[in-house]
């Protein structure tokens, strides 16, 4: 898993997939062109699906990515979005 920012730099990894970071880049790029991007799949191997997973946060676009067996269904993919927007809010003081 890895997540980037808006230019692409990398915000976490804890992946030895570095080499799959163009392809969130890529996607972050792209966001700045488009009013919005959706999530992209990229198969990489007969059992591993590269889920990349742009998020708007208070921080601005995040890009999720994160090697999985086989392609996230929707729901899951809405649940990531908004916990990744939930964990990137900063949080009031009280």
């Amino acid at each position: 898993m890895f997540i980037l920012d808006a230019v692409g730099g990398v915000i976490f990894d804890e992946s030895a997939h570095g080499r799959l970071h163009f392809f969130g880049r890529s996607l972050a790029l792209a966001s700045h062109r488009r009013a919005s991007a959706g999530s992209v799949r990229v198969k990489i191997r007969a059992d591993a699906t590269l889920e990349l997973i742009p998020v708007e946060t208070a921080s601005g676009r995040m890009v999720l990515g994160a090697v999985v067996p086989r392609a996230l269904n929707p729901a899951t993919v809405t649940a990531v979005v908004e916990a990744l927007a939930k964990v990137a809010t900063p949080q009031a003081a009280e």
